[in-house]
């Protein structure tokens, strides 16, 4: 079992899952058992689908990273051949799936394969383009178009359609240029890799890491778009999921900047990190539960946070954020420690 999981790396699930049940909610046509079944057995195997082929396309990389040692590939369970077969099995299931539960769709089949085209492009291109925002905005709209086609088959897409999917696109820019290119930085940077964050001028400093002022903006101008597009009322009478929303963006910017003072120390700076991924997303939960009831909030957040209980990083890092956030003086303990010029 855990080879499986590890193969369709399964802790890192809620993405795709979340995706279309923030679909499903902006159809507004209410929780259907079996279309949020259909919806969650599509996403899996989108899931495991697009991250094996990019484990295939980062092979060489990651047999150099301790972090990725219990990949089936890395560790030699697995040829690229079996694995390239593997993927073509999970997507036929994907596309049965589709068919078994919700019968032919032009625009449905149509949004899929967009996902799977850009995820595939990325996997393909990832860490080799030399303008690495780029593969992660074409990552973007391919998680962008799984929201759409969690809308399109359990209704209809809508302004909240549109509204979710620029969420997830910005969520994963931020995640994937600033979290991911932060947490490989030396891997990436003995590998010659391009990456956002390396491209934005980030380094290994002592026994931390140098962000950049210029990197620091870029996140924080996406984390803000995306707290903007969270709060723009798609639906009149939901005031207070929206203020919801705001408040989830607040207490995200609140652990950024906490993240950013932590620079000297890596193991709280990655701590921090993996608590504010989670944070960023949670007014994706208020955006379905303004749309398509609490309950959709509740399904959104519950397939979201679930996978990433077995990632024993992000287990260690929620274990360990309330002292991290509230030890006295550690703040300025830890901007004491940052690179001179990249304090916020």
């Amino acid at each position: 079992m855990r080879a499986v999981a590890d193969f369709g790396r399964l802790t890192a699930a809620g993405l795709g899952l979340s995706c279309v049940v923030i679909g499903a909610a902006s159809a507004e046509r209410g929780l259907h058992v079996r279309v949020l079944v259909g919806l969650l057995v599509v996403a899996l195997c989108f899931h495991t689908a697009v991250f094996a082929l990019n484990d295939i396309h980062d092979l060489d990389i990651d047999r150099t990273n301790p972090e990725r040692a219990a990949s089936p590939l890395v560790a030699g369970m697995l040829s690229t051949r079996t694995s390239y077969a593997v993927i073509g099995v999970v997507v036929a299931a994907s596309l049965g799936a589709d068919l078994a539960f919700f019968g032919f769709s032009g625009v449905g089949l149509g949004l899929l394969a967009a996902g799977y085209l850009c995820l595939a492009l990325y996997d393909i291109y990832t860490k080799r383009m030399p303008w690495p925002v780029l593969t992660d905005a074409v990552q973007g709209v391919g998680w962008a178009a799984l929201v759409g086609y969690g809308a399109v088959r359990a209704g209809a897409v809508t302004l909240a359609t549109v509204l979710g999917a620029a969420f997830v696109f910005g969520f994963v820019v931020l995640v994937n240029g600033v979290h991911g290119g932060l947490r490989d930085l030396p891997n990436d940077l003995a590998h010659g890799s391009h990456t956002t964050a390396i491209q934005f001028g980030a380094r290994p400093a002592g026994s931390g890491v140098l962000v950049p002022a210029s990197l620091r903006r870029y996140c924080w101008a996406l984390q803000i778009g995306m707290g903007a597009v969270a709060a723009v009322p798609a639906l009149p009478g939901r005031a207070g999921w929206y203020a919801a929303g705001l408040a989830c963006t607040a207490g995200a910017l609140a652990l950024c900047g906490r993240a950013f003072s932590a620079t000297g120390d890596i193991v709280r700076f990655k701590h921090l990190g993996a608590a504010h991924i989670l944070a960023s997303y949670l007014p994706a939960m208020c955006m379905a539960a303004a749309t398509g009831g609490w309950h959709f909030g509740l399904a959104t957040a519950s397939v979201m946070a679930g996978p990433m209980l077995g990632n024993p990083s992000f287990v260690a890092a929620f274990r360990t954020l309330p002292a991290l956030v509230f030890e006295p003086g550690w703040r300025r303990s830890q901007s004491d420690h940052s690179p001179a010029g990249e304090r916020l």
